[in-house]
């Protein structure tokens, strides 16, 4: 049995179990293929992505706070199940690493042409050094008092579902906590020729 494994479906679910050495092993090959699917952009409200992301983190982890603000204007033409994935992603790893006393907080506003998504959470710093290689593919710095599991490619998706919205993924990390920034132009780039 390998690595335990939970992951947002994108449509309010939960995906658990575990990782056998030869899925794991696979992951690697079929990962640039599944990021390279095609987006579908539907209009959509970052509000009711992050709703639906904040829900299901709820379900998750029940007893750590996931609170939710949101304001303005936060439409835009989105995958939303990507952008929930992403979304899940970000937010799982502030319940892994953050201060279990502390709540993961949710914000979304509008920003110009785009919408800014940010997940914050309490907790020990990311060591700088760490920060170079967050996105790359299974990359888990080490952090004192962190829930281990999963493979390291959760921040690795996440940016490449913001790179394919002609978006953007940003982290600062400090005494006071981390927070990731998802930046998402309210309209992605159309793929292909």
């Amino acid at each position: 049995q390998g690595p335990p494994i939970v992951a947002f479906d994108g449509q309010g679910g939960q995906v658990g179990g575990h990782l056998g050495a030869e899925t794991a092993l696979g992951i690697e090959e079929d990962q640039e293929h599944v990021l390279a699917a095609e987006l579908r952009q539907l209009a959509a409200d970052a509000g009711e992505i992050c709703r639906r992301a904040v829900e299901d983190a709820r379900a998750f982890a029940p007893g750590h706070g996931v609170l939710l603000e949101t304001a303005g204007d936060l439409s835009g033409s989105w995958d939303p199940d990507r952008v929930a994935q992403a979304l899940g992603n970000v937010i799982v790893n502030a319940l892994a690493y953050g201060d279990p006393g502390a709540p993961v907080r949710v914000s979304a506003r509008p920003s110009g042409d785009a919408v800014e998504i940010a997940v914050t959470n309490a907790g020990a710093p990311i060591a700088p050094e760490a920060l170079a290689t967050l996105f790359e593919p299974f990359s888990r710095p080490p952090r004192e008092g962190a829930v281990r599991g999963g493979l390291g490619l959760g921040l690795y998706i996440v940016r490449e579902i913001a790179r394919a919205h002609g978006g953007s993924v940003e982290v600062s990390s400090g005494s006071t906590g981390t927070a990731f920034t998802l930046r998402l132009p309210r309209t992605a780039p159309r793929r292909g020729g």
